[in-house]
């Protein structure tokens, strides 16, 4: 990341992304949350906790069942509920990275999707490989224990960083 993307203006008002929920879960080994963040641009989701982590566990079971089909670390759009959608990356590790986000059911229901962004299957890709590239980082300190929960605060500002970049557009 250079300083221009760092020092970038935040999302106009009227940005398609900024009526879009974005939720990031990472699992560890035995499925354990070791990391999750909200990455709204509006920080007041339009979904509560308990049942965005319902749709990311209850995913969980679709990723395991999936990585054993599949060569490809993306595993795309794994599950839906309602009007969300959960796509996946999993590493070689076996590490879940899951990101809820409304899906083109809600758009379908809404008046004007004009301020609605849907991210494309590219930055999603992109963005996972971003997070992947980060989870790397925190597994090479000797200080974290593998499967712990992640606290830094440097993983957690780049994290936010790729979502602007890929998710908000």
């Amino acid at each position: 990341m250079n300083k221009n993307e760092i020092n970038a203006p935040l999302q106009s008002p009227s940005s398609p992304s900024l009526h879009q929920t974005f939720v990031l879960s990472i699992f560890g080994k035995g499925d354990v949350p070791i990391y999750e963040a909200d990455l709204s641009v509006v920080k007041k989701k339009d979904i509560s906790e308990h049942l965005s982590q319902f749709i990311l566990h209850q995913s969980l079971d679709t990723v395991d069942e999936l990585v054993w089909r599949s060569s490809h670390m993306y595993l795309k759009t794994i599950d839906s509920f309602n009007n969300y959608s959960v796509s996946a990356y999993c590493t070689p590790g076996h590490i879940k990275f899951l990101l809820l986000y409304k899906n083109k059911n809600y758009i379908s229901n809404i008046t004007n999707n004009s301020h609605f962004y849907l991210p494309s299957d590219d930055n999603l890709r992109s963005f996972f490989e971003i997070v992947h590239e980060n989870y790397i980082r925190v597994l090479l300190n000797p200080l974290y224990e593998p499967n712990g929960i992640i606290i830094s605060s440097l993983f957690d500002q780049n994290i936010h960083l790729a979502a602007k970049k890929f998710l908000h557009q």
